[in-house]
């Protein structure tokens, strides 16, 4: 028979803490791997607008579509899941630009492509939550 025993309200708190500190940890973990996991994404983009770039219309707009469109809907839905609320903006703003044109003349292109090197950009500096004044000026530039 144990000498000293805790009162069951006391085990249950300790017990809730632990839980909650290994999610957190757990979700500052995914944080901080969220770029690693995502970058190669972002290179086949870089790729895939390359690849574009030596294409006429309309084949360069499917090219564009089929490549980056899945992609770019995938970022949309991780970033802010992963504490990257900017990287969210980012891809959807590249997400509805895409989806809106049809045709990638030279303006377009460079949108697109300036887009995908904004998202690289937030990513290797690991730009988290809303970027502050550096978020507020992407997403000013993207407006």
């Amino acid at each position: 028979m144990p000498v000293f025993k805790l009162p069951n309200n006391l085990k249950e708190n300790k017990k809730h803490s632990s839980k909650e500190q290994i999610e957190a940890e757990a979700q500052a973990d995914l944080a901080r791997a969220f770029p690693m996991m995502v970058c190669g994404e972002v290179q086949t983009m870089r790729l895939a607008l390359n690849e574009a770039r030596n294409l006429s219309n309309p084949h360069r707009a499917e090219h564009i579509h089929s490549r980056l469109l899945p992609i770019a809907m995938r970022l949309k839905n991780q970033g802010a899941v992963f504490g990257y609320p900017l990287v969210t903006d980012v891809a959807s703003h590249l997400y509805n630009y895409i989806q809106s044109h049809k045709i990638f003349n030279k303006i377009e292109f460079e949108s697109v492509y300036n887009d995908v090197l904004t998202l690289q950009n937030i990513l290797w500096k690991r730009i988290s939550g809303d970027g502050g004044e550096e978020g507020r000026r992407i997403l000013n530039q993207l407006i």
